[in-house]
């Protein structure tokens, strides 16, 4: 059994060694022990510099045939890339070899961060499941499970929304307030939102009561964010007039039931997320999530009706350029 030639394949941002064998596939009878050894003595001195930062099999004859974290296809053939099912080749891939290594916020990971940026990308962006995203990948070629999606949207979503909130623009002085009911967990808390008149979501706030204490508790977290507006635009609901009154800051406050449909608007997404996932679990979970959620919906939420259709593609592919280069700051963190 001789060896042809020796080619370098990328996957995951590695570049590891693939011997290319003249016989094909083997016979499963077949040991494969002097193939293990033959390439070990071939290569030694080619794959020691590049393989040396990486975990190998504790078995060699298991690393040679049947280890279950190797490349299915066989040598020779072209390994499509994000493969990670196992199978029993001769000698192949493991992917324990060929953990990228990462940096920043990313440290320890083994996907790269472009993985782990599409997958918080398209959880928080789109009304799907954890399972939706992880068909997602798996069309890709990316095998990933939906917990370990979980774990990736509850660490870096809360990182991601941290930067759009540290570089967004300065918000208009003329606020939209409303509150929405939530049912969770067999109780009747109110969701608490205020948007600006460019229909920027600026914060959130779950409260277990819908009166002058809450919104003064409401009006009093977004005054030390942001500072005072000119005009806050509510529906008829008196708490919010009573708690103005009392701060005394000199706002004008205008109360209609017609007045408030940009604020309304703002809730559809939020209706749509809470049938996704079957409801809240807790207004602690309520409050982590939409915090996070619409500061990310604040990025790629496009005026489609009020841009043409060039202006529109360029907004979105702009909005996608702020999500890479939060990417990379968080790669540099």
């Amino acid at each position: 059994m001789g060896i042809q030639n020796c080619e370098l394949l990328g996957w995951v941002r590695a570049q590891v060694h693939l011997c290319r064998l003249d016989t094909g596939m083997p016979e499963p009878e077949r040991d494969f022990t002097d193939i293990a050894s033959g390439l070990k003595r071939v290569h030694r001195t080619a794959m020691s510099q590049h393989m040396r930062g990486y975990v190998f099999c504790g078995n060699r004859r298991r690393r040679a045939f049947g280890c279950r974290h190797m490349l299915p296809e066989p040598v020779g053939e072209a390994v499509p890339r994000g493969s990670s099912s196992c199978g029993v080749f001769p000698f192949g891939v493991c992917i324990r070899m060929i953990k990228p290594k990462q940096s920043g916020a990313f440290l320890g990971h083994r996907f790269s961060p472009e993985i782990i940026a599409y997958a918080v990308w398209a959880y928080h962006r789109f009304p799907m499941s954890l399972r939706d995203v992880e068909d997602l990948l798996a069309a890709r070629g990316i095998i990933v499970s939906h917990e370990t999606i979980r774990a990736w949207v509850a660490k870096f979503g809360s990182q991601y929304a941290k930067v759009i909130r540290r570089d967004r623009p300065k918000v208009a002085d003329k606020w939209h307030l409303d509150e929405v009911v939530l049912p969770t967990n067999g109780k009747k808390y109110w969701l608490w939102r205020a948007v600006d008149s460019n229909g920027d979501v600026l914060d959130i706030l779950v409260q277990s009561r819908r009166n002058k204490r809450a919104a003064d508790r409401f009006f009093r977290k977004l005054f030390k964010t942001f500072g005072a507006p000119r005009v806050v635009v509510t529906d008829k609901l008196r708490s919010y007039g009573a708690a103005l009154k009392d701060l005394a800051l000199g706002i004008e406050h205008r109360s209609h039931k017609r007045l408030n449909n940009r604020s309304e608007g703002s809730h559809r997404p939020t209706r749509r997320r809470e049938k996704c996932m079957g409801r809240f679990k807790s207004p602690r979970q309520a409050q982590q999530f939409l915090s996070v959620h619409d500061q990310i919906q604040n990025v790629f939420r496009h005026r489609r009706h009020t841009l043409s259709a060039a202006c529109y593609r360029q907004s979105r592919a702009d909005a996608h350029w702020i999500w890479d280069d939060i990417t990379r700051v968080l790669k540099a963190a």
